[in-house]
């Protein structure tokens, strides 16, 4: 078995995780979701800086991810193995310990902003996505995840987008969609997004014949 891998890139608050969640049921198996893969696992040790040093780190530039412990990971489950990927502590600005052991699945959904970042991760997808939300679209939702499940203050949060993750945004995320198979919109349906993932990889399939 050689497992689909399906890339999810947008901006941060774009609508990632959740068309990841949604997509993982419709495209898993009966008994099971299909796994879903978060780039935001892969950040790096910043554990010997001071908490307010790690506050101020750019989390939004490539450099703040192990993008290529990410790569290896991936080739790993495109061989049909199991990895432990990392976690990450977004509170104290830390990795956690590898947790659950993920095995490869038939398809297998992986998003984050820098997914498609690469030339050496772009050519691990048989699909790729790419979300296109309106970036204030982007910040509303970032203030509300943040605020409740990172602990931090409404002002901090629109102060970092201001700062560096619009930035980086315009300079390392949106780019990323001249190399997406398919340009989504927050008004698409994932049933409509299935039977079009379902057309590209017949279509690819075509090609190779």
């Amino acid at each position: 078995m050689t497992p689909t891998l399906i890339a999810i890139a947008g901006a941060s608050g774009s609508g990632k995780t959740t068309l990841a969640q949604q997509l993982a049921r419709l495209l898993g198996s009966d008994t099971a979701p299909a796994p879903v893969i978060n780039l935001d696992r892969y950040y790096r040790d910043y554990s010997h800086l001071e908490l307010h040093q790690r506050a101020a780190i750019n989390f939004d530039h490539p450099d703040s991810l192990n993008l290529t412990r990410f790569a290896a990971d991936l080739r790993a489950w495109r061989k049909g193995g199991t990895v432990a990927p990392p976690g990450y502590d977004f509170t104290q600005h830390r990795p956690l310990q590898a947790g659950e052991r993920v095995h490869a699945a038939p398809v297998m959904i992986v998003e984050g902003i820098l997914v498609l970042h690469t030339a050496a991760l772009r050519e691990l997808f048989q699909v790729s996505l790419f979300i296109d939300t309106p970036l204030e679209v982007c910040l509303s939702r970032r203030i509300e995840r943040d605020v409740r499940e990172r602990g931090r203050s409404r002002e901090s949060v629109i102060t970092q987008f201001s700062q560096t993750v619009m930035p980086m945004t315009q300079q390392y995320v949106l780019p990323q969609q001249d190399y997406a198979d398919v340009t989504l919109t927050p008004a698409d349906q994932p049933a409509v997004i299935v039977e079009t993932i379902r057309q590209h990889l017949s279509n690819t399939l075509c090609q190779h014949l």
